[in-house]
């Protein structure tokens, strides 16, 4: 089994609720779910793989000979992926090695012939899911700023004061002599990454030296 969820806070909750739910599906298949090959991403995003340890690991598992498992389950597909090409290109891959792929909350079976038709469909919908999401974040976003608050993102040079209506930034003055400094050394015509060099040898007025990024 392959479990997946995206927040942290109800990452326990979740993951068992989908564990719960193939393993109730298993039984009445008679399917048996094998030890030690219940693979969770938590707290993972599907619009990307990276950092996807768990998956990265079934996908090694499902190339060792003898093969291990016969199937996959995944709650649904949003749990694979939720990038379009990504869920193609790993389910086509597990099929390449005998392997089959079946999400529970669709009844979607890989070894249906019209299987990536399908999936393709549902891929579509998990990702137009994500863009809705992410717009609706924007869109809040921009209402606070517009507000003169901040859009939630930490920024060196300010902390975050809370106050009724939202968060606004209050300038750090140790912070902030750093900016300034970094302004006049690119100012004098020193590159961004020499800057943060610089920088970091120096000590970054008040942040960790080592935190510094170019980018």
């Amino acid at each position: 089994m392959l479990l997946r969820c995206s927040c942290p806070k109800q990452k326990e909750a979740t993951i068992e609720d989908q564990d719960r739910q193939c393993r109730k599906v298993a039984k009445e298949k008679n399917w048996v779910v094998q030890a030690g090959h219940t693979y969770a991403d938590q707290a993972k995003s599907g619009t990307s793989l990276f950092k996807r340890k768990e998956l990265a690991k079934l996908m090694a598992d499902a190339k060792k000979k003898p093969r291990p498992f016969d199937i996959v389950m995944l709650f649904e597909t949003s749990r694979l992926a939720r990038n379009l090409e990504d869920m193609l290109r790993l389910t086509r891959k597990l099929s390449e090695l005998g392997i089959r792929v079946y999400f529970v909350g669709q009844g979607l079976d890989s070894s249906d012939p019209n299987f990536r038709t399908t999936l393709t469909v549902w891929g579509m919908v998990d990702e137009l899911f994500i863009a809705s999401l992410r717009r609706n974040v924007w869109k809040g976003q921009d209402g606070q700023v517009l507000k003169g608050f901040s859009s939630g993102s930490r920024c060196f040079g300010y902390e975050s004061v809370r106050g009724s209506g939202g968060t606004k930034w209050k300038v750090i003055e140790l912070e902030s002599r750093t900016i300034n400094r970094i302004y006049v050394m690119y100012a004098d015509g020193m590159s961004v990454p020499d800057c943060a060099q610089v920088d970091r040898g120096a000590g970054s007025g008040g942040s960790k030296a080592e935190d510094w990024r170019c980018g």
